[in-house]
């Protein structure tokens, strides 16, 4: 309250000193002045609250499922100071608005790490043991790379991916890093400084870079471990240990190594009858069972054998169905078999390819 008192006595003081004519001209350029200075603030804050304000304003939060980190807000503000801050020949910032981040280089971006392998659904991490959240979800503000080049089409913006948050990791396996299904995102990692990071096309609206929207979901392995015991010292336990780095990341398919036993009860297998031989129980290929006659050629290869309870599918043998009044061969993958152990089979390094 005293410096107020004492700016407005000094500005008193100072109107007292200008001649009577010229004292209205000068209020009237004084206010005019303060009036341009606040107007300077509004364009800046007019296009955040238009732009900027689409994933979120400073909501970081919680929730049983998700953790939210909204640096929407922090973003734009940093690269909004960084217009007057920024030096690129290494002497002091003059101060004035260098016009280097504006709405038209400036990407909005929602970042949502998945813990679900997508390869593996049932592969899932938690934070920690009493934290069960499995996803986080960011929101972040990227400036466009343009690639060097005057055309839009070659223009990205580069993330450098977060590091494993999920503490509680799926039994046996190990975090390597994170994969995404985005149309033209390439994912690259760094072995000397253990980093992933993703570069992501841009796409433009009214000469403005579109928001983008991109889920990475991790990417689970086997782990390597150890343990110290009486037989097994400390050197020996860390032997077997892999060195520190990331592996190469792939994708995997389940492969079934065995199936529960599965009942055949009222499918039907191919006979062969011999010159002679009775067809009488059979089936003929129109499914009507034969109830007199023989085998009237060499070899009778037309004829069926209706399974009955108790006999289990069997690996290469061919089955048969009644459709449509006709012995049809079944498909095994469309019969109902219930895997009983299966493995996965990890395939081509894709840690440096889109995905």
């Amino acid at each position: 309250m005293k410096n107020i008192k004492l700016i407005l006595k000094t500005i008193n003081l100072s109107i007292k000193r200008i001649p009577k004519k010229l004292r209205l001209v000068f209020l009237v350029i004084f206010c005019l002045e303060i009036l341009l200075n606040i107007l300077s603030f509004l364009p800046s804050y007019a296009v955040f609250n238009s732009k900027f304000s689409g994933f979120g304003n400073d909501n970081s939060t919680v929730s049983t499922t998700a953790v939210l980190i909204d640096d929407l807000r922090k973003d734009y503000n940093y690269y909004m100071g960084l217009n007057y801050t920024n030096s690129n020949n290494g002497t002091l910032p003059t101060g004035t608005n260098q016009h280097i981040y504006s709405d038209s280089n400036l990407v909005q971006a929602e970042i949502i790490y998945d813990s679900t392998d997508a390869d593996v659904s049932t592969l899932i991490g938690y934070v920690s043991n009493s934290e069960r959240q499995t996803l986080y979800r960011y929101y972040k503000v990227f400036p466009v790379n343009t690639n060097g080049t005057t055309t839009t089409s070659d223009d990205y913006i580069e993330i450098e991916l977060i590091d494993n948050p999920f503490t509680d990791r799926p039994t046996d396996k190990a975090f390597n890093g994170w994969t995404t299904n985005y149309q033209g995102a390439v994912l690259s990692y760094n072995n000397s400084y253990y980093t992933r990071s993703a570069k992501i096309p841009v796409t433009y609206s009214n000469d403005e870079p579109d928001k983008i929207q991109i889920t990475f979901n991790a990417n689970w392995v086997e782990a390597t471990y150890t343990t110290v015991s009486t037989n097994r010292n400390w050197q020996t336990a860390f032997s077997v240990l892999k060195a520190s780095g990331m592996q190469p990341l792939t994708s995997s398919t389940t492969v079934v190594d065995s199936y529960q036993p599965l009942d055949m009860n009222g499918y039907y297998t191919n006979v062969t009858l011999r010159r002679g031989n009775s067809l009488v129980g059979y089936y003929n290929n129109r499914g009507q069972r034969q109830t007199r006659g023989t085998c009237n050629q060499n070899t009778c290869t037309n004829y069926y054998r209706l399974i009955g309870a108790g006999e289990y599918y069997e690996e290469g043998t061919n089955y048969y169905t009644l459709r449509n009044n006709n012995m049809t061969l079944v498909d095994p993958d469309d019969l109902p078999r219930v895997p009983d152990q299966t493995h996965e089979e990890y395939n081509e390094d894709i840690g440096n390819k889109n995905v």
